[in-house]
Formats: C-alpha cells, structure tokens, sequence
C-alpha cells in the first residue's frame, strides 16, 4: 500500500503502487512453528532488501498489518481469516544485518537511500533501527490511540487515508533524493 515504485529506471516522474498482489499470491509454505509464510521475496531499489509474509502468531502477541488491506488487522477485513504480517531483512545497509517483524502500524516506504524500507505509518518516521522508535513515549501514545480507534473497516480506511497523507512526502523524498533537478540553473 505505502510503497511506490518507479516507472523508469531513473525514478522519472509517474509512479506506480508496488503491486504487493504477487507477494500475497505467491507459495506459502508451512514452517516448524506451524504457521504458514511465503518465500522471501526481494523488494526493489537498492540490492539486499527482501520481505516474506506469513501468519501472525497470536500466541506472541502479534497481529496483522493495518495498513496493507490484506493484513486483515483483528480479523476486520476478513472475519475467521489469519491474519498476516511481515518480516523484513536487508544485507547491505549500514549496520547490516537487520531483521525485523513489521507492527500493524508499519508499512513500506522509500528511503533516500533508494531502499525500500519499512516505516511507522502512525509517527512517518523510518524504522532505522525499530527498537529505538518504537520505545518512545510519542509512539506509544498514538500506537495506543490506533488501537483504540480502530475497530471497523471505515476505521481501517480512514487510518489507511491519513497514513497515506503522511507519509506520501517522505516517500516522494525518498525517491527524489539525489536525483538532479531539471529547473535550468546553471545553463
């Protein structure tokens, strides 16, 4: 949903939403915890990046994506289906390795760095690393506020809206981070 990829090699100027539809309907395999996951899936951009979806384990405490209509949080969208979230590694950015499960709150988004890179949906900030955000009393407050807000699909959309809002600048940075400008100086 929050990802957004270039037509052209260059990132030239019409974008696409990254069409998560093949992630979503690729083979799910059943791993040993007994929850069922698909293959890890390389995302675009910068070399390293690669997601896997797979059920939610509930008896973690864990629960679906909010913002990726198919994450069926709390079993809204889709009654009596799993729900489903993210796991995310990357090799090659600074600090590497990093792994991590993506929370409801969380999405995808371009970093200026040319990564697709997962970001807090309800703060707009990367997930660089996601432990230290996500300990800040800030987050906290509107993780909470997201929880108890949402209980309903017109709540679904309605976050999904205002997350897209707030983070479709970033996104837009991302991309265009180092890009030349074609505003004429210097001719």
């Amino acid at each position: 949903m929050m990802c957004y990829v270039g037509l052209e090699d260059d990132y030239g100027n019409h974008f696409r939403v990254l069409d998560m539809g093949g992630v979503v309907r690729h083979d799910w395999l059943l791993l040993e915890c007994g929850v069922q996951a698909t293959r890890w899936v390389a995302l675009p951009g910068m070399s390293g990046s690669f997601i896997r979806l797979r059920e939610a384990r509930r008896d973690l405490g864990e629960a679906g994506l909010a913002l990726f209509p198919w994450g069926n949080y709390r079993g809204i969208s889709q009654p009596g289906m799993p729900e489903i979230t993210m796991d995310f590694t990357n090799s090659t950015a600074p600090g590497h390795p990093h792994y991590f499960t993506l929370e409801p709150e969380d999405c995808l988004v371009w970093c200026p760095m040319k990564y697709v890179w997962p970001a807090c949906g309800c703060c707009a900030l990367f997930l660089y690393p996601p432990e230290h955000h996500r300990q800040t009393k800030k987050h906290k407050s509107r993780v909470a506020w997201m929880k108890e807000c949402t209980k309903s699909q017109p709540d679904l959309e309605h976050l999904r809206s205002d997350s897209a809002l707030r983070l479709s600048k970033k996104n837009q940075h991302g991309q265009d981070f180092g890009r030349c400008s074609n505003t004429g100086r210097g001719r």
